[in-house]
């Protein structure tokens, strides 16, 4: 299984997984978070542009597949802007996703001068979208707890290809 957490800089991402991944630590013992930027840096790909974003994210799916195969919770946490670099991530994991979405404004990435904005398409993907400037780290992982059991018992279908 994966825990996708995607939004954009500075919405939380990292604290949020790092709150996740104590809690679920508690209950199993395989549990990993990758940052998307390990994964940028692991392949040398400085790229932000729309092509190197794309490799990037099939980079972090084969990762998470790979790591989701030896039975591992993984827990990723990336910008992933675009529906095509979430569908080309979804499709190198082959495996089951539970998409959170940290809710946000547009942003202009201040490091590399890219404007961007997170691109939702809910008929794509059953999301938990979170607006953290509403929500505490504790009721955050209490609803991604939720809806990661909403998917596993089938509550909530999701799409593998």
């Amino acid at each position: 299984m994966i825990i996708l957490i995607i939004g954009s800089e500075g919405t939380g991402k990292t604290v949020l997984a790092a709150h996740l991944y104590a809690r679920l630590c508690l209950n199993r013992q395989k549990t990993i978070h990758i940052e998307g930027e390990f994964v940028r840096a692991l392949y040398n790909n400085p790229d932000f542009s729309e092509l190197g974003r794309s490799l990037n994210a099939m980079c972090s799916g084969q990762l998470c597949y790979y790591l989701a195969q030896r039975e591992y919770l993984v827990i990723m946490t990336a910008v992933l802007p675009t529906l095509a670099a979430r569908d080309t991530f979804r499709r190198a994991c082959q495996t089951r996703i539970a998409l959170v979405h940290l809710n946000n404004p547009p942003f202009v990435d201040r490091e590399h001068g890219v404007k961007s904005e997170i691109h939702r398409d809910p008929s794509c993907e059953p999301a938990l979208n979170l607006d953290m400037r509403a929500t505490s780290f504790k009721e955050a992982v209490y609803a991604i707890n939720a809806h990661v059991g909403s998917i596993l018992d089938g509550t909530i279908k999701t799409e593998t290809r």
